[in-house]
C-alpha cells in the first residue's frame, strides 16, 4: 500500500493494515513459492557448508 493510500484510509477511519483477500492470497502464494526451497534440511546443509569453508 502506498503512503498516500494509507493516509487516506486513516482519515476515513479505515484500517491501514487491511488488505483485500485476493491481494493477500496472491502475496502469500508468491512468498510460499519463493521460500519453498528453504526446508530445514536445506538450510542446515547450507549453514554446515558455509562454516566448513570459513574456519574460525
Amino acid at each position: 500500500m502506498e503512503y498516500h493510500d494509507a493516509l487516506e484510509r486513516l482519515e476515513q477511519g479505515g484500517n491501514v493494515l487491511a488488505h483485500d483477500d485476493a491481494r493477500a492470497g496472491e502475496a502469500r502464494g508468491r512468498f510460499e513459492r519463493l521460500f519453498a526451497h528453504f526446508t530445514p534440511e536445506a538450510l542446515r546443509e547450507s549453514v554446515q557448508a558455509t562454516y566448513a569453508e570459513q574456519p574460525f
